[in-house]
């Protein structure tokens, strides 16, 4: 009797451990490391697609019929995450109900609204993970520098460049209409020493946007935009997070 009443009490232990466990499990579900991807909403909605990346920066792109930098569809800004609601700065919290490796449901609330609309996306394929892809993909900052072993034009500091395994490319500079020019971006060749970038779409005139990495580690990027008939743009670049 008392090796009978002794197992129960230590299976009920067990059980209770295991659901506490559980529980405190389905709080973490939204980290940076789950959460970091492009999620592409599906059904009806007012959005396209839902971004977040590993350097606290989300991209929100909404739907509209003319794409165009004179259109405003892109919102762009900092995140933060507390149990599993996503606070997007300027934007709106984002509730997540459920997630998995490729598919994810939410709510979404706006700031200054109290409409919460569900919303649900899958995982966009990514580029291969490699060494270079990862080192690439995060929030950068130009920092203004020339280099000296490198001619050409100098790109201005303080200007914001996303690039994600998503395939985006994001510039936040005053040279676009409300600050932000989307693209995307996708590597020249296997040795990954240079990217094409295009504004619009791949028939777009994508092989006249051609960019070599001269340098690239943890802390710091140089790339040489190559532009037909003019002058080498040399831009130097470090990781915004780590300003």
């Amino acid at each position: 009797m008392k090796k009978t009443l002794s197992a129960f009490l230590t299976g009920l232990l067990f059980l209770f451990s295991a659901c506490s466990s559980d529980n405190g499990g389905d709080k973490d579900d939204v980290t940076l490391e789950t959460i970091s991807a492009k999620w592409n909403v599906s059904g009806q909605s007012n959005y396209e697609s839902f971004e977040f990346n590993k350097s606290g920066n989300y991209i929100v792109v909404a739907k509209s019929e003319v794409r165009s930098e004179d259109n405003n569809t892109v919102t762009f800004g900092t995140y933060t995450i507390k149990d599993n609601v996503i606070i997007m700065s300027d934007f709106g919290k984002l509730t997540v109900t459920d997630i998995s490796s490729n598919a994810i449901n939410f709510t979404l609330t706006l700031n200054n609204s109290s409409d919460a609309v569900n919303v649900s996306a899958s995982k966009q394929p990514e580029v291969a993970n490699t060494t270079k892809t990862e080192l690439l993909c995060r929030t950068w900052i130009s920092t203004g520098e020339p280099v000296d072993s490198l001619d050409g034009s100098i790109t201005e500091e303080g200007i914001i460049v996303i690039f994600s395994q998503a395939g985006t490319y994001l510039v936040y500079n005053d040279d676009f209409v409300d600050g932000v020019g989307l693209a995307q971006w996708k590597w020249k060749g296997n040795n990954e020493n240079e990217f094409y970038y295009s504004w619009g779409n791949w028939n777009d005139n994508w092989e006249n946007t051609r960019v070599v990495i001269h340098e690239l580690t943890k802390d710091r990027m140089v790339v040489v935009e190559k532009f037909p008939d003019e002058d080498d743009e040399i831009t130097v670049l470090k990781p915004l997070e780590n300003l």
